[in-house]
């Protein structure tokens, strides 16, 4: 997709990003966020002119992408999951605070979502839970996934959903 629009309620569309070969698309409170490649893409929802971008890490590519607030969680592509807090669009590097969260062995995360308290993840067929505010996986949280159940599968094909409606 090269373009993330905003569809009014009479169905008229405005370009919120443009340009790039965007990958991953997550919106929350404050921020429209987007990536392509090694970029972080950034519209503030109140005001989409308003706009920043920046690396998510040197040579790392997105993997996944989830927002709450005023954090943009990323999955990166050294199998590291990332909290970005940008600041005030357009990015200031002095105001930008970018922090792993924590790391994963094997294959980068490739789904990622919040609920604000907790981030979810998956791996393989299961299922984690990081609680922000404890800062580790809690292993009582963990949910083993029915065999045979691909959770990517799903996930993939809800988001490509939301895709399709979101984007063009």
């Amino acid at each position: 997709f090269r373009r993330v629009l905003a569809l009014d309620p009479e169905g008229r569309a405005e370009v919120l990003l443009s340009g790039q070969p965007f990958d991953h698309l997550a919106v929350g409170d404050r921020f429209i966020a987007a990536t392509a490649g090694t970029t972080l893409y950034l519209a503030e929802t109140a005001d989409p002119a308003v706009k920043g971008s920046l690396e998510i890490g040197t040579g790392v590519e997105a993997m996944a992408l989830a927002v709450s607030g005023d954090t943009v969680f990323v999955s990166g592509s050294d199998r590291t999951v990332y909290a970005i807090e940008p600041g005030p669009l357009p990015v200031q590097s002095h105001l930008l605070r970018r922090e792993p969260l924590f790391s994963v062995g094997g294959n980068p995360i490739e789904l990622l979502d919040t609920s604000g308290d907790s981030l979810f993840y998956a791996v393989g067929d299961v299922l984690h839970r990081f609680d922000l505010g404890l800062g580790f996986d809690q292993p009582d949280q963990l949910t083993t996934l029915p065999e045979g159940f691909k959770l990517h599968n799903r996930v993939k094909r809800i988001v490509e959903d939301r895709k399709n409606s979101l984007l063009a």
